[in-house]
């Protein structure tokens, strides 16, 4: 019986998939299969939580491709799961017990097909996904529900520009942090149509609790991809103040 940390080499073997190491959206548009139409079932206990994330990830704004690939991903994680893990229910419940699974579970796959494969930053990317729609993402990482179709159509957008793979994860954890400090401030306007003005004063937030201005103008740029991808206003620059009372024009 497998104990509750099985060896390495075995549980990488079983999570290295050579013939999907490649990215799967040049597959797709090499027109070869990309996902099988008979996907293989995930264990009975994690049945419901599985479930319960299909169902949400199929009301969502992401690309059809995204929530197929996104899916997969999932599911070859809870396959890993009964060999992987020594409490199946404490990881599909508990954020701490998630995360330290997901840990190993990347962990073997970056031994087995390399630290930056795009194999490994796609299950990734699946595994974040489904943490936050089954409530079992890092406070950090969490996104109030009522802005949840800025994250997944941002999301969405993201994965198809040619931004750097790290470019787009600290583009995506700024974009999070600003709706949960919208989201804290009561806000209950329309982000279609107040984006500029509220991005401006979590920015000014920013700069009052003395963040560097390097810092500032980074959010701001992660702020700007966001309303760019989803046609929306950027917010704009402070002011500059004169340099001294009564500077000539």
């Amino acid at each position: 019986m497998a104990g509750p940390h099985a060896g390495h080499a075995p549980a990488g073997a079983a999570v290295q998939d050579p013939g999907h190491s490649r990215c799967p959206w040049r597959r797709a548009a090499l027109g070869r299969l990309a996902v099988s139409p008979d996907p293989l079932p995930v264990p009975g206990s994690c049945r419901a939580a599985y479930d319960r994330y299909a169902a949400d990830l199929d009301r969502s704004a992401l690309a059809a491709a995204t929530r197929t690939y996104h899916a997969r991903y999932v599911r070859r994680f809870l396959r890993w799961l009964p060999a992987g893990a020594a409490d199946i229910g404490a990881v599909l419940t508990q954020p701490a017990a998630w995360d330290a699974a997901v840990t190993r579970f990347t962990g073997h796959l970056a031994a087995a097909n390399g630290p930056l494969s795009a194999d490994l930053q796609a299950h990734r990317d699946a595994l974040a996904d489904c943490a936050r729609r089954l409530g079992l993402a890092q406070t950090y990482v969490s996104v109030p529900d009522r802005f949840g179709w800025v994250h997944d159509a941002y999301t969405a957008a993201a994965a198809t520009s040619r931004q750097a793979a790290a470019t787009r994860a600290t583009n995506q954890n700024a974009v999070r942090a600003f709706l949960r400090w919208l989201a804290a401030t009561g806000y209950t306007g329309d982000l279609r149509r107040d984006w500029d003005t509220a991005a401006a004063r979590y920015l000014q937030h920013l700069s009052g609790k003395g963040n560097a201005v390097s810092t500032v103008l980074r959010q701001r740029a992660a702020l700007n991809d966001c309303a760019t991808a989803l046609h929306l206003h950027a917010a704009t620059p402070p002011r500059r103040r004169a340099a001294r009372t009564g500077a000539n024009p």
